[in-house]
């Protein structure tokens, strides 16, 4: 009942997907049944299955090889059907878990002081801790299931990897046309409270903590918005050159010291939303430098990044660990 119910809107076999072999689409019917969230998230598996099946078939049919064979070595290579399913349930369900955290608790957090500062009618503590567990669960869950298993992650197109070593991290078109989209309906929203401030508009009879709340979480929107759209990443071999907000950086791969997340209190407070990290690194002249990227689900190879940040740290710290060893 729970797989049917995290399969949805589109629970079926996309018809699209069949190749037209009996055996690739055999395996790909197998393997979808495997796996959760709609359509469009399975098919980031299964286009991957697709063509690392179909293309050893094509080699096997371009050397002379046994097709079936073939087929049977890459499907061992790829992974059993049930294998793969199941470690694409377990990463979904992992990041639901966490988003789902994230986001319930940012919102109801947010109610919460809303209420406390007289936006709505006072009530008891047992009330408000009701209204603040149902806000938690009831937004982060939907939330993180719109994001995790309804809505697909932008897929990296070929001209996002050029090379060997070499990628490119950004926002897909839709996602920055949103951003501006939120910068100029959230800003339409500042300004009406500012002259709330000044007791005028449909802000003016509201309580002056609330007021200056909502624009301080205003300005935390239109600023994560703004970073997004100017967010930009290449990783050229052993080098990440990064462009934004928070100005330009070239950063080698051998001097990044270390990739955390920062604490819950100070995701809160930074300026942008979705999961942050803090990269630091040195520079040629041994200078340290901090900056903080924020990893939306909708950021084009940002998973990719996010590898080889965390390599180069684990690397970089295994080099430092062995003379002391030594």
């Amino acid at each position: 009942m729970l797989h049917t119910l995290l399969r949805l809107p589109s629970p079926r076999f996309p018809a699209d997907m069949r190749t037209g072999d009996a055996r690739v689409d055999r395996y790909l019917e197998t393997l979808d049944s495997a796996l959760a969230g709609s359509a469009s998230v399975r098919k980031q598996t299964l286009f991957e299955a697709r063509d690392y099946l179909t293309e050893a078939l094509e080699r096997a049919r371009a050397t002379g090889k046994d097709e079936s064979a073939a087929l049977r070595a890459a499907i061992e290579a790829f992974g059993q059907a049930e294998l793969v399913g199941a470690e694409q349930r377990r990463t979904h369900a992992a990041s639901f878990r966490a988003l789902a955290w994230r986001m319930g608790l940012l919102f109801a957090t947010v109610m919460l002081i809303f209420s406390l500062l007289g936006l709505n009618k006072a009530a008891a503590w047992q009330s408000e801790a009701l209204v603040f567990v149902f806000n938690a669960v009831f937004f982060g869950s939907w939330t993180a299931f719109l994001l995790i298993y309804v809505l697909p992650k932008p897929m990296p197109m070929p001209q996002d990897a050029p090379g060997p070593g070499r990628f490119t991290v950004h926002y897909p078109r839709l996602s920055i046309r949103m951003g501006w989209g939120l910068v100029i309906v959230v800003g339409a929203m500042q300004i009406m409270l500012a002259f709330g401030l000044i007791g005028r508009g449909y802000f003016s009879d509201w309580p002056l903590s609330v007021v200056i709340l909502m624009m301080v979480l205003n300005v935390k929107t239109i600023l994560a918005a703004i970073d997004a759209v100017f967010f930009q990443a290449r990783v050229e071999a052993d080098t990440l050159h990064l462009g934004g907000l928070g100005g330009r950086a070239s950063i080698k791969c051998g001097h990044i010291v270390s990739v955390v997340r920062p604490s819950l209190l100070f995701q809160v407070l930074w300026p942008t939303y979705a999961d942050i990290r803090r990269i630091t690194w040195c520079d040629d002249e041994g200078r340290t430098h901090r900056r903080h990227v924020s990893f939306n689900p909708d950021l084009v190879n940002g998973d990719r990044l996010m590898a080889w940040l965390e390599s180069a740290s684990s690397e970089n710290a295994s080099a430092v660990r062995a003379p002391l060893r030594a």
